[in-house]
């Protein structure tokens, strides 16, 4: 019976397996499991090895061993090769191949759940980005996707600014951002948030809504079916758009 797991460190709260389990229900997967493996980095290769052997059918990867998996697959699909930031790996003709449904997700997110994608967003005002970890890293690049195609429909999208602890890390996170993209220190971030609050900014939503999405991405890539982004929602007490 098909076997998939999230990996993680420490890993010891996550809604992985409420979502593709219900992924696996709505398809009419019988048989299918998906579980919470902690596992320590020094863990990784050994079940990576898993899923080349078959043993795994596949594995989603979370902190901190996003880029660690990069070293170790065989393959890097887009965007993974440009972020260089794997949460997804699947075998294929015995190789490993790493993949990132990070990026779809927060572009979802960004433009389904947040309304930026359209006109509804007059493309003004301060937007912030808190963090430089590896959903941070997909967040970035999909803003840069996000605005460069509200450039095409002749649409303004604002410069992201990127705060984080590291300067080095916000500068390469602001970096794959898009044009006008910005670092700035953690300590300034207080400023920003009070400017878009001034600024009338109404816009906010929690992680919840990108991480159904990039787990839908992941079902997809694992399990070969077209997942019910509705039916993984409901399992998290989320209302998914119909619409989308």
């Amino acid at each position: 019976m098909p076997v998939a797991a999230v990996l993680g460190w420490p890993l010891t709260h996550t809604l992985s397996p409420a979502l593709h389990q219900a992924a696996y229900r709505a398809a009419g997967l019988e048989g299918w499991t998906y579980l919470a493996r902690p596992t320590r980095p020094e863990e990784l290769a050994a079940a990576l090895a898993e899923v080349r052997a078959g043993a795994l059918a596949g594995v989603n990867l979370t902190t901190p061993h996003k880029q660690a998996a990069v070293a170790l697959v065989d393959e890097l699909e887009r965007p993974a090769d440009r972020l260089l930031a794997v949460n997804t790996v699947v075998p294929r003709d015995g190789r490993l191949v790493g993949a990132n449904t990070d990026v779809a997700g927060a572009l979802w997110a960004l433009g389904s759940q947040l309304g930026l994608g359209d006109a509804r967003w007059d493309g003004t005002g301060p937007a912030l980005l808190l963090g430089t970890g590896g959903v941070a890293t997909a967040v970035a690049f999909a803003w840069s996707r996000l605005a460069k195609a509200r450039r095409d429909q002749g649409l303004t999208a604002a410069p992201l600014t990127v705060a984080g602890r590291d300067p080095e890390r916000a500068g390469l996170v602001a970096r794959l951002a898009g044009p006008g993209a910005r670092p700035a220190a953690w300590a300034g971030a207080a400023d920003l948030v009070a400017a878009a609050r001034a600024a009338g900014a109404a816009a906010a939503a929690d992680g919840l809504g990108m991480l159904c999405a990039q787990a839908a991405g992941a079902v997809a890539k694992i399990a070969g079916v077209r997942p019910d982004r509705a039916a993984m929602a409901a399992a998290v007490g989320l209302d998914w758009p119909r619409s989308t």
